[in-house]
C-alpha cells in the first residue's frame, strides 16, 4: 500500500483494509492488530491534545522500544506535531544539548528517560511528561495510560507530504548533533524502495534489533512493513545466544539489524538447529562478505549487506533479495534518488572515479528539509541542490554503489553515529587534560572502536583506570566510551595547528595503551540508562 500522505494516514488506511492482522509486537508481549494501534494512537493523540500540544509543536520522546512508543509516534502524527525522538542512552550534555535544541517542552518517557530528564535538575527544559509505565506523583507527570482516558475527540488534522513529522538527530564532526528536519513524505514513501526490493512482502514477520529512535527502525521498518501488509517485532534489547531461537519461536520470516548483531550471533556455538528456521531472508547492514556468508550458510538463508543511507536520506542505495552483489558493494540507488559522485570542486565524476558521493530525490519529500535551526549547515550541506554525504566511493560502470572511506572525520560505533566533537569535549572536561583527539580503530565486531588520545597539563599524572572509567560511564552514552586510550606528550598538528588525525590512525597501539575492554570494565545493559 503505497501514497499515503503521513504515518497517520498509512495506519488508517491499513486499519480499515487489514484491520485485524497482527501489526506490531515488542519481545514476548502479544501481538498488537493494525486496527488496535489505531485506536490506541487515536486515544493517546487526544490525550496530548488535552496537554496543550498544537500542530508544529515539537514533541520528545525517550524510551526504548515498546509498542506504547510505536503507538505515541502515530499519536504525534495524528495531532500534527513534530516528533523528536532521542536516542535512549544519551546523558549529560549530549541530552540537553538536543532537548534545548529542539525547543520541546513535552517529552512522552519511560522510566528510564524520566530518571534521565530529571538528573539534568534545574537544565531541563520539558514542562510537561506523558510517562510509558507507572503513576508517578509528580504533577508534571502524566501516565500514558491516564493520558488515553482524555474525552475529548480528536479534531481532524490536515497534513501534507512536505509539512516537517520529525527532528531527528545525527551526529556532526563540527559540533553538537544536528537535527535533520524530517518531512511526512520521507516516512511514507521508504516504503514503496523496500518493497520493490523484497525485503518485505505481505504476511512477512519481521524481527528487528534496531531501536525506533533510530530513522533506519521507524521509516525502513515500522513505516515499510505497516505499508506492505507485513507485521513487525521490535526487542527492547539485544540477546546474541537468544535472538535466532526467538525468531525461530515467532515464525519470523525476516530479520534485521547492523552488522555487529550478526557477528555476535556467529560467535555463538553452533547447532544443528540452526538452519530450522522460517527465515525468507536475513539484512545485516554493514556486514563484511565473509561473514554474510558465513551466516548464510549456518542459517540456511539469503543474507544481505548491501545497503547505504543516512538519516539525511535513509535509502541512498540497496540490494534486492533477487540479486547476490559482490561483496563490498553498497548496493543500487533506488528509484526515489539521483546519485553522483563529485571531486573537491563539485565537478562529477565518471564510472570507477573515486569522489564525494552527492544524492537528491527525483519525487519531493523523499529527502529531509534541512538541519533544525541550523541554515548555514543546511546551505554547505546541500551545495548545488545535492546533498553531500560526507562519504567517499564511486558508481562502476553496472551503476552499483561502492563506498570507501568517510571525508569527514566521523565515528561509528555498534550502529551509532559519535560526534568525535561532542565527545572530545566531554573528555576535556576531565580535571587536568589539556588536550584530546579521538579517532575510529577498525574494530572485529564490523565498525568502529573508539581510541582517545590525551594530553595532561605539565604537572598532572596519569589517571586511574577505575576513576577515568567511571568519569566516561557517568558523563558518556556507553557506546561513545573510548575502549582504548592512550596518554601522549603532544598530538600531531599542520602548519595552521590542526590535529593529524590520519598520523593518530596510522600509529599502532603502544605498549601504554589501555584497552579497557581487555581490563574488564564494561558497561552492563542494566547500567546503560
Amino acid at each position: 500500500m503505497t501514497g499515503a500522505v503521513n504515518a497517520a494516514d498509512l495506519l488508517r488506511t491499513q486499519s480499515d483494509r487489514v484491520g485485524e492482522l497482527p501489526c506490531l509486537r515488542c519481545g514476548e508481549g502479544e501481538w498488537l492488530s493494525y486496527a488496535e494501534l489505531d485506536d490506541l494512537s487515536s486515544r493517546t493523540a487526544a490525550g496530548l491534545v488535552s496537554l496543550g500540544v498544537e500542530p508544529g509543536n515539537r514533541v520528545v520522546i525517550l524510551a526504548a522500544n515498546s509498542t506504547e512508543m510505536a503507538e505515541c509516534v502515530f499519536a504525534i502524527s495524528k495531532v500534527g506535531a513534530v516528533q523528536v525522538p532521542l536516542n535512549t542512552y544519551l546523558r549529560g550534555s549530549f541530552l540537553n544539548h538536543q532537548l534545548a535544541d529542539s525547543g520541546a517542552k513535552v517529552a512522552i518517557v519511560d522510566v528510564h528517560g524520566l530518571a534521565s530528564l530529571r538528573r539534568l535538575g534545574p537544565e531541563c527544559p520539558i514542562e510537561r511528561i506523558v510517562l510509558i509505565g507507572p503513576s508517578d506523583p509528580d504533577p508534571m507527570v502524566t501516565a500514558l495510560s491516564e493520558l488515553r482516558q482524555a474525552s475529548d475527540p480528536l479534531p481532524p488534522r490536515s497534513a501534507r507530504r512536505g509539512d516537517l513529522a520529525a527532528i531527528m538527530y545525527t551526529s556532526g564532526t563540527t559540533g553538537p548533533a544536528k537535527g535533520c528536519m524530517v518531512p511526512n513524505g520521507m516516512f511514507t514513501e521508504t516504503a514503496s524502495v523496500f518493497g520493490s526490493a523484497g525485503w518485505f512482502v505481505p504476511g512477512d514477520r519481521v524481527l528487528t534489533t534496531s531501536p525506533l529512535f533510530h530513522m533506519g527502525c521507524q521509516s525502513g521498518m515500522l513505516m515499510a512493513a505497516l505499508a506492505n501488509d507485513a507485521a513487525l517485532c521490535v526487542l527492547d534489547h539485544f540477546s546474541a545466544s537468544g535472538f535466532m531461537p526467538f525468531a525461530r519461536a515467532i515464525d519470523a520470516t525476516v530479520i534485521y539489524g547492523v552488522g555487529a548483531a550478526a557477528v555476535a550471533i556467529l560467535g555463538q556455538p553452533a547447532s544443528p538447529s540452526d538452519p530450522d528456521n522460517q527465515l525468507r531472508c536475513a539484512l545485516w547492514v554493514p556486514l563484511p562478505g565473509d561473514r554474510a556468508d558465513e551466516f548464510e550458510r549456518r542459517f540456511d538463508v539469503p543474507t544481505r549487506s548491501a545497503a547505504y543511507g543516512q538519516t539525511e536520506c535513509i535509502s541512498i542505495s540497496l540490494s534486492s533479495i533477487s540479486e547476490a552483489l559482490p561483496h563490498g558493494c553498497a548496493g543500487r540507488p533506488n528509484d526515489l534518488v539521483e546519485v553522483s559522485v563529485f571531486d573537491d570542486q563539485d565537478r562529477e565524476l565518471g564510472p570507477g572515479q573515486s569522489g564525494e558521493i552527492v544524492v537528491r530525490p527525483s519525487r519531493p519529500n523523499f529527502m529531509y528539509q534541512g538541519y533544525w535551526n541550523r541554515p548555514e549547515a543546511s546551505v554547505k550541506a546541500v551545495r548545488g541542490l545535492w546533498h553531500h554525504t560526507g562519504d567517499l566511493g564511486r558508481l562502476d560502470e553496472d551503476g552499483r554503489l561502492w563506498i570507501t572511506d568517510r571525508k569527514v572525520d566521523a565515528l561509528r560505533r555498534r550502529g551509532e553515529n559519535v560526534s568525535s566533537t561532542e565527545l572530545e569535549a566531554v573528555i576535556r572536561r576531565y580535571p587536568g587534560v589539556r588536550e584530546v583527539a579521538v579517532h575510529g580503530v577498525p574494530s572485529e565486531m564490523s565498525e568502529q572502536d573508539i581510541k582517545a588520545c590525551i594530553c595532561l597539563n605539565g604537572d598532572q599524572t596519569p589517571p586511574s583506570t577505575q576513576d577515568l572509567f567511571d568519569f566516561f560511564r557517568r558523563e558518556l552514552p556507553y557506546f561513545a566510551i573510548p575502549r582504548y586510550v592512550e596518554f601522549l606528550e603532544e598530538l600531531p598538528v599542520n602548519a595552521i595547528g590542526r590535529v593529524r588525525k590520519d598520523v593518530l590512525r596510522e600509529r599502532p597501539h603502544s605498549v601504554a595503551t589501555w584497552d579497557f575492554e581487555q581490563l574488564g570494565y564494561s558497561v552492563v545493559r542494566d547500567e546503560r540508562r
